[in-house]
């Protein structure tokens, strides 16, 4: 896959995945997540059980992008779905705070009423166009919830989400300090098009 002649300024398609269209696509969009985390091959497989799932979930949404030039060719994928308390993500974050000295209501503010941005992947290839962007503001256009939480495993230049982050805790299964990024949930629309 190549973008090179694709110009910054061309918006990428958007489109919303229903759980049924999600769970077809995951062969591909599985490789995009592989890719853009540069995990190893095969990685995917174990992963496909677990998105599959997710899509079952309370106010899940999905929004997968393709480039103008080739739309039948999927290069990037968000999806999330709003928290509660028995989800294991939710526990795990939850633990993490209040070893980092949390006080309870500031974990209930943080862990309250939000959207968990699950997975938001751009194919290495189709990076630098903000398709990224492009992804989240339609994944969160008219949530809802009153936040959105993301945590990444580490801070990068490229690909830093615009939020503001809650200080890392080190959230016990991962053995990593997560960064929390959280801002509010509703966003503007995007300058994406819809495919017709």
């Amino acid at each position: 896959m190549s973008t090179d002649a694709t110009p910054h300024d061309a918006a990428p398609i958007l489109l919303e995945l229903s759980p049924a269209e999600f769970r077809a696509r995951l062969p591909e969009m599985l490789p995009i997540y592989v890719a853009a985390m540069k995990y190893p091959r095969g990685t995917e497989y174990h992963r496909a059980p677990m998105w599959s799932e997710h899509a079952g979930r309370a106010g899940w949404r999905a929004v997968a992008a393709a480039l103008p030039q080739d739309p039948s060719t999927l290069v990037a994928i968000a999806y999330g779905y709003r928290g509660a308390p028995q989800q294991w993500w939710n526990q795990q974050v939850r633990s993490g705070m209040r070893h980092a000295g949390y006080s309870a209501e500031r974990i209930d503010d943080a862990l309250g009423d939000y959207f968990e941005l699950t997975e938001l992947h751009v194919h290495p290839d189709a990076q630098g166009h903000r398709i990224g962007e492009a992804l989240l503001l339609r994944l969160l256009d008219g949530r809802p919830e009153r936040t959105v939480l993301l945590s990444t495993p580490r801070s990068t230049r490229r690909g830093q989400p615009r939020v503001a982050a809650v200080p890392p805790p080190r959230i016990p299964r991962c053995g990593t300090p997560v960064r929390l990024h959280r801002r509010r949930a509703s966003v503007r629309g995007t300058r994406a098009r819809t495919p017709p």
